[in-house]
């Protein structure tokens, strides 16, 4: 069932896919909240492509934030896909976490929960107002992972990662596990 969020996800996000899940939210040792900074909506551009995202994050009180991402492709000028995915924020050092937890499909209107899995997500808010979204690169977390910075389970192109809360949070503090990380989006504020 994970893995059809991971696929949807990827799906709805048009991108170089990942893989990649957490088996405790980045940011347990120091508490998962709703960043209200990311708040409101948001558009950009997907990296190399077409394809224009408009997010709108939601203060959702005990479930953290409500992420609603609408795609469009520029090229065609029409929807290319929606989805609502709920989300908890962390911040572990200079570095701001976002743990996607739970996807509502547009399609079949049927909410997906993932216990003890987590899509991680590290985003960064610019002096210049925008948001960047950045997504776990592959083989830069594979070659943590042979470095023993992280301990994972890799089933061909899956890697779950079942690092400790406490040695997860430690590592994703450092620029050296934000540097895991690669862009997706750069995202400005609309409203």
């Amino acid at each position: 069932m994970l893995r059809n969020f991971v696929l949807a996800a990827c799906a709805l996000l048009l991108a170089g896919c990942t893989t990649i899940t957490t088996k405790y939210p980045i940011g347990t040792t120091t508490g998962l909240g709703a960043d209200k900074a990311i708040l409101g909506s948001w558009s950009g551009q997907l990296k190399d492509s077409q394809t224009r995202v408009i997010a709108h994050f939601i203060g959702a009180q005990k479930a953290g934030i409500a992420a609603i991402l609408v795609l469009r492709d520029s090229g065609r000028n029409e929807d290319s896909g929606a989805g609502l995915f709920m989300l908890r924020t962390a911040t572990l050092g200079e570095n701001r976490y976002a743990n996607v937890y739970k996807q509502l499909s547009s399609d079949d209107l049927e909410a997906l929960k993932f216990e003890d899995m987590h899509m991680p997500v590290l985003y960064r808010l610019g002096s210049d107002g925008t948001l960047t979204l950045n997504l776990l690169d592959d083989n830069r977390t594979r070659a943590a992972i042979a470095a023993g910075k992280l301990t994972a389970t890799i089933d061909g192109s899956t890697i779950d990662i079942t690092s400790e809360p406490k040695v997860l949070d430690a590592f994703m503090a450092t620029p050296e596990g934000a540097a895991l990380f690669r862009t997706l989006v750069v995202l400005k504020r609309l409203d």
